[in-house]
């Protein structure tokens, strides 16, 4: 058995672990970062193994050189082009963003990383006497070190977001909440929060036309800019969606996301009159993972998501958001790591 060998059960053996894992990490707490880590080294183990087979046999030699070439073009061309690409995609989605959502701090989140990169690359390039200095290399060094360290996670977030995605609630579930998201003109369902009721509706009809039957609970308070809960308009636009009334039901007293599914769980034991019951629930796409995390503090550990689909322009902004709430939401541990690289 040559090198190559050997190299080769190597990398099987950490695509395996790696595997193994992923499982036990995602089987115990599929919201957790760290498993969409697990799986991502997986993923490039498993394709390392893949390229190095592919390497030794003879007939593919030519393939494997033609793609061992593309390969390497590929991570060229990002290496020197892609921070630019990123640049540009970010000022073109901020601009799309202030054509279509308020001018709010929450929606500028693409545009103060697009200028932050493109600063950043602009004191690098045009100011490269500054590399002479040693406070200048060192301030660098730490900034650099932190942007690996958050792209990274940065991946590793998206990997698990679409893992909370894909698994979604079975039809035989008792309850979806739907959480509220703000109405517009004092009283309306806004079109971003349409979308998560009809995700809820669309479910409830695939469920009853196996005769199941569940319920909806439409959760949402009463904001200081609206004339009446969200619960109760979310409630008035399912019925007249085609909701029987007796499987609609509303919570009116949530604030945020996590009294949500506080005040919903009060809402589901109370109708089950205790009862066991299963219950998922019906959030924006973007928002699946930090729901997830939320529902489980909330008590509904088991309770998964539908994700309604958002306006593409504002996916981008929305996911930049939900990134920096769930590396907020585990600071100690960000800290702690960076403190140790």
């Amino acid at each position: 058995m040559d090198n190559m060998d050997n190299f080769l059960l190597f990398l099987l053996a950490v695509t395996l672990a790696g595997a193994v894992i992923f499982g036990v990490v995602y089987g115990k707490d599929p919201t957790r970062i760290f498993g969409g880590f697990m799986l991502d080294c997986t993923i490039g183990a498993a394709l390392c193994t893949l390229l190095g087979a592919l390497s030794t046999a003879r007939h593919l030699s030519l393939f494997f050189s033609i793609l061992l070439i593309a390969l390497l073009v590929l991570f060229v061309g990002l290496a020197l082009g892609g921070i630019w690409l990123v640049i540009a995609y970010l000022l073109f989605n901020a601009v799309q963003v202030f054509k279509h959502e308020r001018h709010t701090l929450q929606n500028m989140l693409s545009l103060l990383l697009g200028v932050g990169l493109l600063a950043q690359m602009v004191v690098v390039f045009v100011s490269a006497k500054l590399l002479e200095s040693l406070v200048f290399v060192v301030l660098f060094g730490v900034l650099w070190i932190t942007e690996a360290w958050l792209a990274v996670t940065a991946v590793s977030f998206l990997t698990s977001s679409l893992l909370c995605r894909l698994d979604r609630p079975r039809l035989h579930t008792d309850y979806i909440i739907v959480l509220g998201s703000g109405l517009i003109r004092g009283g309306e369902v806004s079109p971003l929060l349409a979308g998560r009721i009809e995700a809820a509706i669309r479910f409830y009809r695939r469920a009853a036309a196996k005769g199941l039957h569940p319920k909806l609970v439409l959760s949402g308070g009463q904001g200081a800019d609206e004339t009446r809960p969200e619960g109760e308009a979310m409630r008035e636009y399912a019925l007249a969606h085609g909701v029987a009334a007796g499987d609609a039901l509303a919570e009116t007293q949530s604030k945020n996301t996590l009294e949500n599914f506080r005040f919903s769980k009060a809402v589901m034991d109370a109708d089950a009159a205790g009862q066991s019951y299963t219950c998922g629930f019906a959030t924006s796409d973007y928002h699946v993972l930090r729901a997830c995390r939320l529902a489980r503090q909330a008590g509904l550990t088991k309770a998964k998501g539908l994700g309604a689909r958002t306006a593409r322009y504002y996916v981008t902004n929305a996911t930049i958001r939900e990134y920096i709430a769930v590396m907020l939401s585990s600071k100690r541990v960000n800290i702690t790591v960076l403190g140790n690289l």
